[in-house]
């Protein structure tokens, strides 16, 4: 192969895990690299970054010839932080002199180039990265897990669920179907003679101008059923939405 020839690279972007591939000439610098990879994952539709501000490390740790695994470690690898183990390639840098080689062949199951993004404040990133709730926007982490399927159905059992939330009353969700989506919590709430009685008292106190009191805290010993009131809370909420 000569120099003009392209070459294909895999890569994989710390913090969302994922991995693609690019295309590019063997004797492209790397800032030629950085082009082509921000333009591969379309981040200017939904960053204000540019392409040089894209940091890139060869996947192949310092002083060794074994480029990174692809295998089933590896998203969990690029959602921690971010290892000090990789070279940073500079922009000057040309690919087939100064990263892989002359003769460099890339393999079937190998990453060559780890990205990391910028850091962004919390009103730069995509509308799909954060939660905005009035005018707080709150970012979604790399731990966090939007819409998932098992909190969706808990949801959506709530607002379906007619029950008359009085005393004695038993609220049952369907089959598989758990309160905060965790199948540890079950799926029955039975409405204590107290709980009807205290939702109107903090309703009360929440809105009474008098004493201005917009948030309550609820406590008591263990056992006496707090939790569960706080599931009633959600279910007069989710019902008033």
């Amino acid at each position: 192969m000569t120099e003009e020839t392209d070459v294909k690279l895999r890569c994989g972007v710390y913090g969302d895990g994922s991995v693609f591939s690019v295309e590019i000439k063997r004797n492209a610098d790397v800032e030629a690299l950085q082009k082509a990879i921000f333009a591969e994952k379309r981040y200017s539709e939904r960053y204000k970054f540019a392409a040089s501000d894209l940091t890139l490390y060869l996947a192949r740790k310092e002083g060794e010839a074994t480029w990174m695994n692809h295998d089933h470690t590896v998203k969990g690898f690029l959602r921690g932080g971010i290892s000090t183990e990789y070279e940073e390639m500079l922009s000057s840098w040309i690919l087939d002199e100064d990263c892989f080689g002359k003769n460099f062949q890339p393999g079937r199951k190998e990453i060559h180039v780890l990205v990391e993004l910028p850091q962004l404040s919390e009103a730069e990133l995509p509308r799909d990265r954060q939660l905005v709730v009035g005018d707080v926007h709150i970012p979604i982490t790399q731990s966090m897990s939007l819409n998932p399927p098992a909190l969706v159905a808990f949801r959506k059992a709530f607002l379906n669920d007619s029950t008359d939330v009085k005393a004695g009353a038993l609220v049952e969700l369907p089959r598989d179907t758990y309160l905060l989506g965790d199948s540890t919590l079950g799926s029955r709430i039975y409405i204590r003679h107290c709980y009807p009685a205290l939702w109107e008292l903090c309703l009360e106190r929440i809105h009474d101008e008098k004493t201005n009191t917009p948030h309550l805290v609820i406590l008591g010993n263990p056992g006496i059923g707090k939790t569960f009131f706080g599931y009633v809370i959600v279910l007069h909420l989710v019902r008033t939405k």
